[in-house]
């Protein structure tokens, strides 16, 4: 049966024909395609096909948690062309995928009003200055080409952000997360703690931070910067009479000295009491 767009699904997605395989859709959102089909000409691939399954899945489920980890999608386009995603969405994943535009992906996410955790790890971004404004409170940017966190002071309310194996050289606007609680800046090229770290200091809150792998990660003015850190990569702190946090450092057990000892003949005293006690007892071995 021809199609009035002259389209027909295959396997690698959308192209001119008709609608001969349509019953093969291995999904009942048919309508919401055909309304995409209709507002453009995107080519519907099969990643693209797999995500909106996965929006259908969620209609009436409740649920607002999404994930579209490496699905190899390039672009959120044809779903912002039919308002295919939840707005209530409080969980989004886009983790591992080949996006052709990173900064427009980026954009594209400021209908998301309700969103509180994002994971754009491993996304190909080089820069934040397209983040919108939003109300995260968690945010995943691993693994991706990051040399500074400029952009990120649009999500103020912040308490988790993961920057940890990207290449930063700076960490400008993250001093103004003043609810940052947990923050992993491992594996990057950050050599400067007065520059880079010191700033920090206006996230009273931050009570863990990673800084393995980093140029900086031995500098001895670690342990000043940030007094009020609970955990420093993996590890906890304890405080010492100052208030400056340490690293806590296990306490060897001591070996055994050898065979015992009746150091100060403690053991032969008492056992001599306990013999007189014993008689004036009537043999009793009870000892006081």
């Amino acid at each position: 049966m021809a199609s009035p767009h002259g389209l027909t699904f295959t396997a690698n997605g959308f192209s001119p024909s008709n609608w001969e395989t349509w019953e093969e859709v291995p999904w009942d959102a048919k309508d919401t395609v055909q309304d995409a089909v209709q507002a453009d000409s995107w080519s519907w691939t099969e990643p693209l096909i797999q995500a909106l399954q996965r929006v259908q899945k969620l209609q009436g489920t409740g649920r607002t948690e999404l994930s579209f980890e490496a699905l190899k999608l390039q672009t959120l386009e044809p779903f912002l062309e039919v308002q295919a995603l939840p707005r209530q969405l409080t969980k989004l994943s886009l983790r591992d995928n080949p996006w052709q535009d990173p900064a427009l992906l980026l954009s594209q996410l400021q209908p998301l009003h309700q969103l509180i955790s994002l994971d754009l790890s491993k996304c190909r971004l080089d820069s934040l200055t397209h983040l919108p404004r939003l109300q995260l409170r968690h945010l995943r940017l691993e693994e991706n080409q990051l040399r500074s966190t400029l952009g990120i002071a649009g999500c103020p309310r912040l308490l988790e952000v993961s920057l940890a194996r990207n290449r930063l050289t700076s960490t400008e606007q993250l001093e103004t997360l003043l609810e940052l609680r947990v923050l992993d800046l491992a594996e990057n090229c950050l050599t400067s703690s007065q520059r880079c770290l010191r700033p920090l200091a206006a996230c009273t809150q931050l009570s863990e931070l990673h800084l393995q792998g980093n140029p900086l990660a031995k500098d001895v003015t670690l342990r000043s910067l940030f007094p009020s850190l609970e955990t420093l990569d993996s590890r906890p702190l304890r405080r010492s009479r100052g208030g400056v946090a340490t690293p806590v450092v296990p306490t060897a057990v001591p070996a055994p000295r050898g065979p015992w000892r009746d150091d100060g003949a403690v053991a032969t005293e008492y056992l001599g009491k306990t013999k007189c006690y014993a008689r004036r007892r009537g043999g009793s071995c009870r000892a006081r």
